[in-house]
């Protein structure tokens, strides 16, 4: 499972929508995949088709985690991501620009 957020990103003035691969139950994956695409506009209720979709990946710096919440600072697009199923959660920043968008 993951997470879903909205909040800035490469264009000022447009909302992107993130859409995030993080959860990992067995703390087994090496990486955390965030998808990121502008907001579409809802017209009429047209099917639309996202294009241009830019991928973060992301190595926790301490090992393996799974991870649950996803959070955007919209003043930074600095990006905050929650550790859990552990007896001290952690907190993790990617911090904006970030490094690894392909």
């Amino acid at each position: 499972m993951g997470d879903v957020a909205i909040g800035p990103g490469a264009k000022r003035n447009k909302k992107y929508v993130y859409v995030a691969e993080i959860g990992d139950n067995n703390a087994q994956y090496d990486f955390k995949y965030l998808y990121r695409f502008e907001e579409p506009s809802i017209k009429d209720g047209a099917e639309q088709i996202i294009k241009n979709v830019e991928t973060l990946v992301i190595k926790m710096p301490d090992g393996k985690r799974d991870t649950e919440t996803l959070m955007i600072d919209p003043s930074t697009n600095d990006i905050y991501i929650i550790s859990k199923r552990e007896e001290k959660v952690h907190l993790y920043l990617q911090k904006y620009p970030y490094q690894k968008i392909r």
